[in-house]
């Protein structure tokens, strides 16, 4: 009886203390859960306290705000370059108009037969040939139809603005006498063609050619073809107290 009082009594003690360390082992667990748990809860927290901080910070950095420009308009910028190129003219530009006028040389040059030199005046070479062609028509002064002296005044008109008188002998008088082997570009050449008298008047270009209102139209021929050796007479180079006192009407009429 006595050895059956003590084996229940160490039975009771071994399920006690198996009740314990069952409790215990339990408690571990749960606390290690709870750790687990709330290490997960944590680390949750502060991922998400870690995006809201830099959505903030994303937020509250400064956003540059363009202000957009008027722009000029079209026309304006158009008017300025213009400007700008007609006030300062580039290298480039006056190259490219030195170009221009030497083709423009080479070009007449070729048409008219006349060796244009780097000082010709190209101005009165493209008058001359823009007249080429016209119909003589004695009193004429138009391209439907010119004369020797209303063609020498055109020329005079438009190419060295100045206004010279309408018949050849009156625009001999205004000349100094100039001969033939000295004439120069722009000079005045008169003939006596069947005639004790001037009769006819042309514009010298150079090389012994010259540019007149011939009875077959505007034309250009040689000093030295038999029919305009024989009748020439003189040349000629506008006076300059002529020049003088016609430069000043043509001022005073503008």
């Amino acid at each position: 009886m006595k050895k059956l009082s003590i084996l229940f009594a160490l039975f009771i003690s071994i399920s006690v203390a198996t009740v314990q360390a069952q409790t215990k082992k339990h408690q571990t667990k749960h606390k290690k859960s709870s750790s687990i748990a709330s290490a997960q809860t944590e680390k949750k927290t502060h991922k998400s306290k870690h995006k809201k901080s830099v959505s903030t910070d994303v937020a509250e950095v400064p956003v540059e705000t363009k202000v957009s420009q008027p722009k000029p308009s079209t026309y304006a910028s158009a008017v300025t370059v213009q400007t700008e190129t007609k006030t300062v003219p580039t290298p480039v530009q006056e190259v490219a108009d030195d170009q221009d006028k030497s083709l423009v040389k080479d070009y007449l040059s070729q048409i008219m037969g006349v060796a244009l030199s780097t000082t010709s005046n190209v101005k009165l070479f493209q008058f001359v040939y823009d007249w080429i062609g016209t119909p003589y028509r004695f009193g004429g002064n138009t391209k439907k139809g010119i004369d020797c002296s209303a063609f020498t005044k055109e020329l005079y008109s438009k190419v060295f603005n100045l206004d010279i008188q309408r018949n050849s002998r009156d625009i001999f008088s205004m000349v100094n006498p100039v001969k033939k082997d000295e004439l120069k570009e722009g000079d005045l050449v008169f003939f006596k063609i069947h005639s004790r008298s001037i009769s006819h008047v042309g514009i010298y270009l150079g090389n012994n050619k010259f540019a007149h209102a011939s009875n077959k139209g505007v034309a250009i021929n040689n000093l030295d073809d038999d029919y305009y050796s024989r009748y020439f007479y003189r040349g000629g180079r506008l006076l300059d107290s002529f020049k003088k006192e016609l430069e000043i009407q043509s001022k005073d009429s503008k």
